[in-house]
């Protein structure tokens, strides 16, 4: 069962909040954004009037398990050295997505990095064909995305009250076919 996130605030309220009214696609779909290209915000929130649609970035679909995941797991910033500079602090991390079971988990770069397979090629460990496959296997079955899931849940806290999770009945329909 895929669920999605409805806006059950009133439309009204979303300009105070620094969200742009804007008229997309042929049709005049309704949508508020805070997106600005340039703006620096992380994860920007799209609200669509039809079906009263809270997306988040261009996540299609993926937004209630990554939400949950950060709602769920404690994610611990990396401290980096720098050499002779100040260490850095890296507070992004890179999730792994199944398109197919929404399962989400945060990615390992030496086990999850479809990069692996040119090497394991370089190496004659497989061939250029099995390389392929493996690699087109991996992004028609994962979608991997970068959050900051302290900065991506103190924005969605700016709507508490103001959306529900939801099944996504017209997802659900269309990934049962599949």
């Amino acid at each position: 069962m895929i669920k999605r996130i409805k806006f059950t605030g009133k439309f009204k309220d979303l300009p105070p909040m620094g969200y742009k009214f804007q008229k997309l696609y042929a049709r005049n779909y309704r949508c508020y954004h805070d997106y600005e290209i340039g703006s620096g915000i992380e994860h920007p929130f799209w609200i669509w009037q039809k079906e009263r649609r809270f997306e988040i970035d261009d996540w299609h679909g993926l937004e209630v398990p990554i939400v949950e995941f950060c709602q769920t797991h404690t994610l611990i910033p990396r401290t980096v050295p720098m050499g002779k500079y100040k260490p850095m602090t890296i507070d992004y991390f890179n999730l792994l997505c199944n398109r197919k079971t929404l399962e989400v988990r945060e990615k390992v770069f030496k086990t999850d990095d479809p990069s692996r397979f040119f090497f394991m090629e370089d190496r004659g460990e497989i061939t250029k064909e099995q390389s392929t496959a493996l690699i087109k296997e991996h992004y028609e079955n994962y979608r991997e995305i970068c959050v900051n899931p302290v900065k991506l849940l103190e924005r969605l806290n700016r709507f508490e009250g103001m959306y529900e999770i939801v099944v996504d009945e017209w997802r659900t329909k269309h990934m049962e076919a599949l």
